[in-house]
């Protein structure tokens, strides 16, 4: 083994970042972070000095300081590669630091709150749901380590922000998947440090996907007591084929036809609540959390029978299908959802949505839409009725029907 590789296995030993260590055989080694953003001030150390030594530093460009073990270098205001030369004894050795643009990052959300029901961002906190953020064509292995991925522009239209927690998962089959956080985002390169894997393989049709928290709008301004999904029970657009994708779902609907047509969903993207204008139905699992944690009742689920099974696979945009027809079972929330029991869930701790209050989901003979297709002529809904508490099933899209409206903001 050479004296360099002798010197890697020793720092992964000990849990070091080979991204941030350079080696040169036979030479000395520094520590420190080597992908500096531009105009960003480093710092490196010396980890195998000697007092015995003379040292001297240089850089290609941007300055560089030696005081003792630690060379303090501050990064150019342009991107690219830089030689970093350490003189040790007249020896020069050359280190290759990559300057980095400034990353592309939205800004930090706002903490979620600590129980259902609670208000949030113009409405209430209903739990959390997988969404795709981007995709990204960019051949790579499964595994564990720093990844970086090729996705559309970030520079103008920022998408992720620092030690975001994201899931790669392959579109085909989103069990093939990298979790971690987000370590960079500059341009079209998205950097993820990868903690956790599903499945194995290589594959190149990645979604980018991201917690988001569904949030359900005041009912006095956001729920329509009455309203049919479409005027024909046949198919509504294709991006209806979702069981997360509720805005783009509503949207689509819109774009499609007229408030004729489509009456719930212009009702819902017409909204302005509180200057928020981003309301729409929610998706069937995007539904289902509302049920879940907002239950307005204390009597037991629906459990009888299966919900029965779409025309569509709904593992699309890096979300999962249906594994089993068991009412309320939800993959694609965070943490997944398992089918009810009689018990579970039971009525929510939330005194404003338990029947009676202020914010509750109509109960006893109500029936709410989702923005989910099941096939050409029925749509996805939820029961809030005393003899059906919960269950998930089909209705013809012309029945009218309750909708309460939801947005969601990233998490």
């Amino acid at each position: 083994m050479t004296l360099e590789a002798r010197i890697v296995a020793a720092l992964e030993a000990v849990g070091l970042d080979m991204k941030q260590v350079m080696v040169l055989a036979g030479g000395p080694t520094l520590q420190g972070d080597t992908a500096p953003y531009v105009s960003q001030t480093k710092t490196y150390q010396i980890t195998n000095f000697s007092s015995f030594s003379d040292y001297g530093v240089s850089v290609s460009a941007g300055t560089a300081v030696i005081s003792g073990d630690i060379i303090t270098y501050t990064a150019p205001i342009t991107e690219g590669a830089v030689d970093l030369t350490l003189t040790v004894d007249g020896r020069p050795n050359v280190f290759t630091i990559t300057v980095l643009g400034v990353p592309s990052y939205i800004p930090t959300p706002t903490q979620t709150p600590a129980n259902f029901g609670d208000p949030l961002e113009g409405g209430f906190y209903a739990g959390m749901i997988w969404n795709q953020l981007a995709q990204s064509a960019t051949s790579m292995d499964i595994a564990t380590g720093s990844k970086t991925f090729t996705v559309p522009d970030m520079s103008s239209a920022p998408i992720v922000y620092g030690g975001q927690m994201v899931e790669m998962r392959s579109r085909a089959n989103p069990a093939n998947k990298m979790a971690g956080t987000v370590t960079g985002a500059t341009g079209t390169a998205l950097t993820i440090s990868v903690s956790s894997i599903g499945g194995s393989g290589t594959f190149s049709d990645w979604s980018v996907m991201a917690r988001h928290r569904v949030i359900v709008a005041p009912k006095a301004s956001g729920e329509n007591a009455g309203t049919a999904l479409k005027n024909a029970n046949t198919a509504l657009p294709t991006a209806c084929q979702t069981l997360t994708e509720g805005w783009a779902a509503t949207q689509a609907m819109c774009d499609a036809d007229t408030s004729t047509v489509y009456p719930a969903a212009h009702w819902a993207r017409n909204l302005n609540i509180g200057g928020r204008t981003d309301w729409y139905i929610p998706a069937r699992d995007e539904l289902e959390l509302c049920w879940r944690n907002l239950k307005p009742g204390t009597d037991d689920n629906y459990v009888e029978t299966g919900r029965g099974t779409a025309d569509f696979n709904y593992a699309n945009n890096g979300s999962y299908g249906d594994t089993a027809s068991t009412h309320g079972l939800n993959n694609n929330s965070y943490p997944p959802g398992e089918a009810y029991t009689a018990a579970v869930p039971a009525q929510t701790a939330a005194t404003a949505f338990k029947t009676g209050g202020a914010e509750a989901y109509a109960y006893g003979s109500a029936y709410y839409w989702s923005s989910s297709d099941l096939n050409a002529s029925r749509a996805w809904l939820q029961s809030s009725h005393s003899s059906l508490p919960g269950r998930q099933y089909g209705n013809d899209k012309t029945i009218v029907r309750r909708v309460r409206a939801v947005r969601r903001s990233v998490i």
